[in-house]
């Protein structure tokens, strides 16, 4: 589902197609669009998420990264350790490598799906 907004540009506190996505509003809006109600900050999402290792992580887990304690970016797990996400302006929405962040910043996970 969230492949049809890959290449969209990356809009700071933006959760839906028309105003377009930051990370964490585009991992809500997906999950609303299956049923799923999350929070809209990426820290209330993991927050309010089952934790989950990155061994049991699947298609459909979120993905989270942290920096000094505090979560700062969500993307949508695709599973291969790839993730859909929205970064910064420049980049915008695509697939990436988990392990593309998570050099710099810690990542964690969680799930909403009763996998």
């Amino acid at each position: 589902m969230a492949d049809q907004f890959l290449g969209w540009g990356y809009v700071w506190g933006g959760n839906n197609p028309s105003t377009g996505f930051d990370c964490s509003g585009l991992t809500q809006y997906i999950m609303s669009q299956i049923g799923i109600s999350i929070a809209k900050t990426a820290s209330d999402q993991y927050a309010n998420s089952r934790h989950i290792s990155a061994g049991q992580a699947q298609k459909g887990d979120l993905v989270y990264f942290c920096e000094g304690g505090s979560v700062i970016h969500a993307g949508l797990y695709i599973g291969n350790g790839l993730m859909i996400d929205a970064q910064v302006a420049g980049v915008g929405i695509g697939v990436h490598r988990v392990s593309q962040l998570s050099s710099y910043y810690p990542a964690v996970y969680g799930r909403y799906l009763n996998l």
